[in-house]
């Protein structure tokens, strides 16, 4: 019988494997199956307090923000004396370097023409969607690692519904405002878990200490 771990890591490398592959397809496809019908329907939605909401959504999942939720998890673990789990959290900055290297790479086009631009994009490429990919993988470190250190329940709760309204707001707003296909959430959500079972893994491991 396989352990849990190793059904875990063996989850990470086929998604791992699933993001690649959606990385070659977006090399060559400005935009894949599904991802026009999918904007319209979220851009469909439109008012003044969802535009604000959005964009309200898209700085808190922008990279200053998400620094200061990584020094300040830092912080708080290592002063608590989880040293080990707090350098994992420092971890994040290195992977969304990997993500913005491989947006350079693959440098997809992002959203335009026929679509409502609501907010300047980036310069740099559409896929993947670094937002995504910075607070998914904050939020899931901060389930993992995070809340089982805090002893009342209620905050635990609050915290997790909190971090997963929020990742769930920050990829939404890429798409109604205009910046990234579907598509580009997509792929940051697949490279997030085989990152996050990476940390993770490293924070269990016992060579390292606190």
């Amino acid at each position: 019988m396989f352990s849990y771990k190793q059904i875990i890591a063996t989850c990470g490398y086929a998604f791992l494997i699933i993001g690649i592959i959606i990385s070659v397809w977006a090399v060559s496809e400005p935009r894949l199956s599904g991802d026009l019908a999918i904007i319209e329907l979220v851009q469909s939605m439109s008012s003044d307090s969802v535009k604000s909401s959005m964009k309200i959504a898209r700085y808190l999942g922008g990279v200053r923000v998400n620094l200061v939720v990584i020094l300040l998890m830092f912080t708080v673990l290592t002063w608590k004396k989880f040293f080990r789990t707090g350098v994992m959290f420092l971890g994040v900055i290195p992977a969304s370097l990997g993500i913005y290297i491989l947006k350079e790479l693959i440098n997809r086009s992002r959203p335009d023409g026929d679509y409502i631009w609501i907010i300047e994009a980036s310069s740099t490429g559409s896929f993947p969607s670094g937002h995504a990919y910075q607070t998914a993988l904050l939020g899931v470190l901060t389930v993992a690692l995070f809340l089982p250190i805090i002893p009342c329940k209620i905050i635990r709760i609050a915290i997790a519904l909190f971090v997963f309204c929020l990742v769930g707001l920050v990829a939404l707003s890429g798409i109604y405002l205009g910046v990234h296909w579907p598509s580009d959430i997509l792929g940051s959500f697949v490279f997030v878990f085989p990152s996050a079972v990476l940390l993770i893994r490293l924070s269990e491991n016992n060579n390292l200490k606190d």
